[in-house]
C-alpha cells in the first residue's frame, strides 16, 4: 500500500512538473509574439507544445508566429491543430480565414468563417470579416445580411455603418449609402472611409464640387491613401480641372506608382494638358491590351469635351509609327 501510494506520488509530481514547464515555455512564447521575436516564440511554444501536444491555445499562437515569419504552410497547419484539439477555438477559425485571404481565396476563408459562426452565431469579428469578403466576391445581398445582423445588437458603431453605406453604395441604393455614412461620421468624425464613401455617393449624383471636397475630407485625414488621391483626381477630372487633377493623380501614383501609373484616365489628363513626358511614358509601358486601353482614353476624353484633344494625339503618334487597331481610328472619322 505504501509503495502503492509512493508511486501515485511521483506521477502527481512529475505531471504537475510537466504542465509547469508547458505553462512557463507558453507564456515565454506568448509574450515574445507580443515583443515581435518570432523565432524566439517559435522556439518556446514548440517547447510548450513537446510537453503537451493538444494545447490549442499554444498551437493557435505559433500559428501566429509562424504567419509573422510567412511561413503560411506551417502557419496553416498549427491553426488547424487548434482546432483539432478545440473544434470551437475562435481565433483559430479567423486566423485561417486570413491566411487564406492572403492567398487569394476568398471561398475557403468564408468557410472557415461560417465554421466559427457555428460556434459562436454573434460573433462580431467573424460577421464583419465575412461582410467585407461577400463585397469583394460582389456577394452584396450577403454582405448586407451579416451587416443588418452586427446593427441588430451593435448600434454605435462607425466601422459597421461605414461598410453599410459602402455596401449600398455598391448597388446603386445611393439615399441608403449616404445615410449610413453620414451615421457612421456622426459617432467618429474621423472614419475616413465614410467621407470617401460620401465621395463616390457625390461622384454617382455628378455633385462634382460635393464629391472634390469629402474626398479633400478623406485624403487631409489619411494623406497617403493612394485610392483617395486618385478618387480626388478623378473628380477634378470630370470637373476639367485638370491642374488639380494632375496634382491629385501624381501624388497617387506617389504612394502606389503599380497600381496607378499606367491609368487611362491619368493618361487622358496628361493628354489634355500636353504633358509628353507623361503621355510617352504610359505610351511605352502599354502592352498587348494597347487598343482596350486607348478605347477607354477615348471615351473619358470624350466625356469631358476633348474628343478633338484625342484625335490629335492619335495623329501625332500615328506619325512616330505607333500601330493601333482601326477601330481606334474610326472613332476620329
Amino acid at each position: 500500500m505504501r509503495y502503492l501510494l509512493y508511486t501515485l506520488f511521483l506521477l502527481t509530481l512529475s505531471s504537475c512538473i510537466q504542465e509547469n514547464k508547458r505553462n512557463t515555455a507558453f507564456i515565454k512564447g506568448r509574450d515574445a509574439l507580443k515583443q515581435k521575436e518570432y523565432k524566439t516564440a517559435i522556439t518556446q511554444l514548440e517547447m510548450c507544445l513537446s510537453h503537451d501536444s493538444t494545447f490549442s491555445d499554444a498551437w493557435n499562437n505559433l500559428g501566429v508566429a509562424y504567419y509573422a515569419t510567412e511561413n503560411l504552410q506551417k502557419a496553416e497547419d498549427a491553426y488547424k491543430n487548434a482546432l483539432i484539439y478545440d473544434s470551437c477555438f475562435i481565433d483559430a477559425y479567423h486566423n485561417l480565414a486570413n491566411l487564406y485571404y492572403d492567398k487569394n481565396n476568398s471561398t475557403e476563408a468564408i468557410n472557415y468563417l461560417n465554421l466559427g459562426l457555428e460556434c459562436d452565431p454573434s460573433n462580431h469579428d467573424l460577421l464583419m470579416n465575412r461582410a467585407t469578403l461577400y463585397q469583394d466576391q460582389d456577394a452584396y445581398d450577403n454582405a448586407l445580411k451579416d451587416l443588418h445582423k452586427l446593427k441588430s445588437f451593435s448600434t454605435q458603431n462607425d466601422v459597421l455603418y461605414t461598410n453599410l453605406g459602402y455596401t449600398y453604395y455598391k448597388i446603386d441604393q445611393l439615399d441608403s449609402a449616404f445615410h449610413y455614412s453620414l451615421m457612421a461620421i456622426e459617432i467618429n468624425e474621423n472614419r475616413h472611409e465614410a467621407y470617401n464613401n460620401l465621395g463616390m455617393i457625390s461622384m454617382k449624383n455628378k455633385s462634382l464640387v460635393e464629391a472634390s471636397k469629402y474626398f479633400s475630407k478623406a485624403v487631409s485625414m489619411s494623406s497617403t491613401n493612394s485610392l483617395y488621391r486618385f478618387n480626388l483626381g478623378e473628380a477634378w477630372f470630370l470637373n476639367k480641372e485638370f491642374e488639380k487633377a494632375k496634382s491629385a493623380f501624381n501624388m497617387a501614383i506617389y504612394y502606389d506608382e503599380r497600381k496607378y501609373q499606367n491609368n487611362s484616365l491619368v493618361f487622358a489628363n496628361s493628354i489634355i494638358l500636353h504633358d509628353q513626358k507623361s503621355s510617352d511614358k504610359i505610351l511605352n509601358s502599354l502592352g498587348s491590351d494597347s487598343d482596350n486601353f486607348f478605347s477607354k482614353t477615348y471615351d473619358q476624353l470624350k466625356l469631358v469635351g476633348h474628343k478633338s484633344t484625342f484625335c490629335q494625339y492619335l495623329n501625332s503618334i500615328k506619325e512616330k509609327n505607333y500601330k493601333f487597331d482601326d477601330r481606334i481610328y474610326q472613332k476620329c472619322k
